[in-house]
């Protein structure tokens, strides 16, 4: 019996000689593991393995979503450089819940990575995002200001500090950080549908309408960009420019239901554009 015994445990200590054999062996037994999956995505992480980790983080967020692989994939793609991606999982990871355990403790690591790294500029957004998350939009704002500092190009991390500003009713600042943005970068669509809706905000609808006018130079498939610009148009009396521009957001996004809205208005309510029997389409589709 002992040597039987002594066979089987060298058969199985091969599975326990670290974490990603463990984990493996674990998979290989059971189905729908996603602590498994999770753990061997970290264990590959650790190795400095971070490409071959993000398919098993990915597996165990299909199988139940929830903060530990959105936060790991997260880490996984600021590790491989891809910024977009790695900011895309931080906000997703704590706006699971922004005041729990896991969420302080990806804090806690954050703010460490942000000390070890003073000149990284993304570790200080994601501490933003993390104030955002729980509702502090001005510590947000500060953080995104530091990232704009660190990396003085970056027209997107002045985008970002401009929503936190607008979302703490700071709007002043706000629309100078988004002029900052678009003096940057004239072709960032996001900047300049912003700015063009803080200063409509504001009352500068002059102001406001070539802002507008570029972003969808940039980005014309936008159908937010695109209700806006057309709300705009209704505002300065362009009725029937504002009519075309809610069909066209229609034509991109069909269930685009404030623009069906919008739609029924302008037809019920423009002598110039009235037809009360396409309002009411629109009206009822709006609704259903």
């Amino acid at each position: 019996m002992l040597v039987l015994c002594a066979g089987v445990t060298h058969q199985q200590l091969q599975f326990w000689e670290n974490g990603i054999t463990v984990f493996t062996r674990a998979i290989s037994v059971t189905t729908g593991n996603r602590t498994a999956l999770n753990n061997l995505g970290v264990a590959l992480q650790a190795r400095g393995r971070s490409k071959e980790a993000i398919p098993h983080f990915e597996e165990a967020l299909r199988i139940h979503y929830e903060q530990r692989p959105l936060l790991n994939l997260a880490w996984a793609h600021t590790y491989l450089g891809h910024e977009a991606l790695a900011l895309a999982y931080m906000t997703r990871a704590f706006a699971v819940d922004p005041d729990g355990r896991v969420s302080r403790e990806a804090y806690a690591m954050v703010l460490q990575h942000a000390q070890e790294f003073p000149t990284a500029p993304l570790h200080r957004k994601f501490l933003g995002i993390a104030q955002a998350a729980r509702g502090n939009y001005g510590e947000a704002a500060e953080h995104l200001g530091e990232a704009a500092r660190l990396a003085p190009h970056d027209s997107n991390a002045r985008v970002d500090q401009a929503a936190y500003l607008a979302m703490a009713g700071r709007d002043p600042q706000a629309t100078q950080v988004l002029r900052e943005a678009v003096a940057l970068a004239p072709t960032n669509a996001l900047a300049q549908a912003n700015l063009g809706g803080l200063l409509a905000k504001q009352g500068l609808l002059a102001e406001a309408l070539p802002h507008y006018q570029l972003a969808l130079a940039s980005d014309p498939q936008n159908p937010n960009t695109r209700h806006n610009h057309a709300l705009l148009l209704a505002r300065f009396g362009r009725g029937a420019e504002a009519k075309r521009e809610f069909e066209q957001v229609l034509q991109l996004q069909s269930r685009h239901w404030p623009a069906r809205q919008q739609l029924a208005w302008l037809l019920a309510t423009r002598a110039d554009l009235r037809d009360g029997e396409a309002a009411l389409r629109y009206a009822h589709s709006a609704i259903e």
